[in-house]
């Protein structure tokens, strides 16, 4: 087939045909305000110079460039050398791209190239040679191209690479020429042509019909870089194949050998490179989070254990990533969605012929400030509403099943009873055919990592869903050794076989305690009345367990019975939980001095009676508001009648005696000077100046009591 088309590989400069200036030309317009620009000719390394003379002696052979006398654009020539010692000759047009009138033809998307691409038996991946150079300039324009060196001023004939609009011309004329071929057979991003076949056969008809495209047009390949009938090869930084898509694994080499980031620039730029490869990583927006918290503004750059250990997780993840598999729209697509404390995350799969889930792309996204205090329900309904918008191009016209881990997210999609802002989120979901299903909860684990993980061989399990609590992939780490009370009910439930020395009552009482009693992976786990599965905890974690759900930070020196729930809740069991969690609040000194104690009655509330209008005023500080706001604001000083609740109110950027001051004026000034000023103990509030002015105007500084405001 090559030997049929010789005429569209290009080995040299010499055998560019050029595309058809019927076809395309590239233009440059310019703003008529604009004035041109010629820049001062720079010097250049004279070890450069031999090998810059015989780069541009090509340029000139290949009618690529042609000299020129007059030009009022001229830029100067900037030589960067190859790996190979070769050097490329560019030029610096920042002048004139400033200048240009921008041309918004788009580029098609590179996540939609990949995944129409990837799935396919068959590949080519063909190259431009010298893409942009096979474009003719206009010959009006070619005067702007301009670019000086000590042998003198030349110009280009042929589209050069750095003109702001190059891309878009060349992606157009791209598109014009293999119309109709294009997302069948070809795809197109640039000079990067990808011939693909859903099975062998049909690939060398494939081919011929692009390469007769190629020469109808005068486009030219690179034999050196072109890849005929390749069953895997690179694509746009991914390894595409019948399997799916994956990370390239050189990217994933070079991402695992980056050192730790020293200052906030390095650190962005290790977050621009992982960014690309997110699509693969499972909850990757909560794996980045305590790095991400490091650029704020108001956070100095130091690394801590939670950051470092971040750092290492997410280049963990990405060489663990998995294969996503190219989306098969024949079939329904089934969407996994959850919603964390501090982010959201998502999953869409498809089930192969074995009908086990494959990934076709993970979601995950940060939650702002606002967003952090939405409740339990309404984050998971964020995550299937943002997750839906993210897939919209894959969902939109097929069935999707919703698989939510509560029940609560069904109601809230489906109650009738809506108001403004259900019905403002709902409204998003009814555009897509969705079916929602409550699925069997698995708790101990992150939903994202078990779904990317290999199925377990009990189809059973396949439906399990998870979801993410602090620190349980580490106390999994720590259980090595079978908890005792758990090693008659492993051994059973691995061999039928209860243990030799009991007695034959007691075994059939055993055989019935093990009923809900259940192995995956080989960790225990007991089924509820609900069908949630708790995972058995050993004896040397309860203690662990027992200081987290009633004195840490997800307790709140609740009951026993209260605090024995929520650990259940949580997705843990041990037989004594509730014996264990009394002997723990008994023993809780906290729980001792504050509980049963007697309190006095609250005092009868006195209403503060007032005669007049702006008699007497209240002030008080809110903040400090985080974020500040876009003039550095911090605090919001406010100011409410006795009387007539009018309120006043004032952002300030310090709580100063002399900003109170100030507003103090401001208020007398436009309703008169009040008789009393009521405010807290803050220092800000009793200062010398404030006094004085008080004192000066006849005014009654008032204050509430100290730790007990009424």
């Amino acid at each position: 087939l090559c030997q049929e088309f010789p005429d569209v590989f290009a080995w040299s400069y010499e055998d560019l045909k050029g595309f058809n200036p019927n076809l395309a030309q590239h233009t440059i317009e310019l703003d008529p305000n604009t004035k041109p620009v010629r820049q001062k000719q720079r010097p250049v390394n004279p070890h450069m110079e031999p090998l810059m003379r015989k780069e541009l002696d090509k340029l000139i052979e290949s009618r690529i460039i042609f000299p020129i006398k007059h030009s009022s654009w001229v830029a100067n020539l900037v030589p960067v050398r190859k790996k190979s010692g070769e050097i490329r000759l560019c030029v610096d047009f920042r002048d004139l791209n400033r200048a240009s009138l921008k041309d918004h033809y788009p580029l098609p998307s590179m996540e939609q190239i990949l995944q129409v691409v990837a799935g396919s038996e068959r590949f080519s991946l063909l190259d431009g040679y010298s893409g942009f150079n096979q474009i003719m300039v206009k010959e009006e324009d070619q005067f702007k191209t301009a670019f000086t060196t000590k042998w003198g001023t030349y110009a280009y004939k042929k589209m050069p690479f750095g003109l702001s609009n190059a891309g878009a011309t060349f992606q157009r004329a791209m598109d014009m020429a293999f119309k109709g071929l294009i997302n069948k057979i070809v795809l197109i991003y640039l000079d990067d042509i990808t011939v693909f076949s859903k099975n062998a056969a049909d690939h060398f008809f494939h081919l011929r019909q692009v390469f007769q495209r190629c020469r109808k047009f005068g486009v030219s390949l690179n034999p050196k870089k072109c890849i005929f009938l390749a069953h895997e090869g690179k694509l746009l930084g991914h390894i595409v194949s019948k399997e799916g898509l994956a990370i390239d694994p050189e990217r994933v080499e070079a991402i695992r050998a980056l050192p730790l980031p020293s200052h906030k620039k390095a650190l962005q730029s290790f977050l621009g490179r992982i960014n690309f490869v997110r699509r693969f990583v499972p909850d990757f927006a909560a794996l980045v989070k305590p790095i991400t918290k490091m650029l704020r503004k108001s956070m100095a750059f130091k690394w801590t254990a939670e950051g470092k250990e971040s750092f290492e997780a997410i280049k963990e993840a990405i060489s663990q990533a998995p294969t996503l598999i190219n989306p098969d729209f024949s079939k329904d697509f089934i969407l996994y969605a959850f919603g964390g404390d501090d982010t959201i995350s998502a999953i869409l799969v498809q089930q192969n012929k074995d009908n086990d889930e494959q990934p076709i792309a993970f979601f995950s996204q940060s939650l702002d400030d606002c967003e952090v205090r939405y409740s339990f329900i309404e984050k998971h309904v964020l995550a299937v509403i943002r997750s839906l918008k993210k897939f919209k191009h894959l969902v939109s016209n097929n069935k999707v099943q919703l698989l939510v881990s509560h029940a609560g997210v069904k109601d809230f999609l489906l109650n009738k009873d809506l108001n403004e802002k259900r019905a403002g989120w709902i409204t998003r979901v009814m555009e897509y055919d969705i079916e929602i299903k409550i699925t069997k909860l698995v708790r101990g684990k992150g939903l994202c990592e078990q779904l990317a993980s290999k199925q377990p061989d009990n189809p059973e399990d396949e439906e399990d869903v998870v979801l993410l609590l602090q620190d349980d992939q580490k106390q999994e780490n720590d259980d090595v050794s079978t908890p005792c009370w758990t090693q008659n009910m492993i051994h059973f439930l691995q061999t039928g076989m209860c243990p030799p020395e009991m007695s034959k009552a007691k075994r059939r009482y055993f055989r019935l305690q093990a009923v809900p009693y259940v192995l995956v992976d080989g960790v225990l786990f007991k089924k509820d009345i609900n069908g949630v599965l708790l995972r058995c905890i050993g004896t040397g974690q309860v203690e662990r367990i027992l200081h987290e759900f009633h004195d840490g930070e997800a307790g709140g020196h609740f009951t026993p019975r209260v605090t024995a729930l929520k650990i259940m809740k949580a997705g843990y069991y041990w037989p004594t939980v509730f014996n264990d969690c009394y002997s723990w609040v008994k023993k809780c000194k906290k729980c001792a001095f504050f509980t049963g104690k007697g309190r006095l009655a609250a005092l009868p509330l006195r209403p503060i009676s007032v005669d007049h209008p702006f008699m007497q005023w209240g002030l008080d500080f809110i903040g400090v508001i985080n974020p500040n706001s876009s003039q550095g604001h911090k605090w919001i000083l406010t100011a409410t009648d006795y009387f007539t609740k009018w309120t006043e109110a004032v952002a300030l950027k310090e709580a100063s005696e002399s900003n109170i001051l100030d507003f103090y004026e401001e208020i007398a000034t436009r309703f008169g000077v009040p008789a009393t000023i009521i405010s807290d103990n803050a220092l800000a509030f009793i200062g010398s100046k404030i006094t004085e002015w008080a004192v000066k105007n006849g005014i009654y500084l008032s204050t509430s009591s100290n730790y007990y405001p009424q």
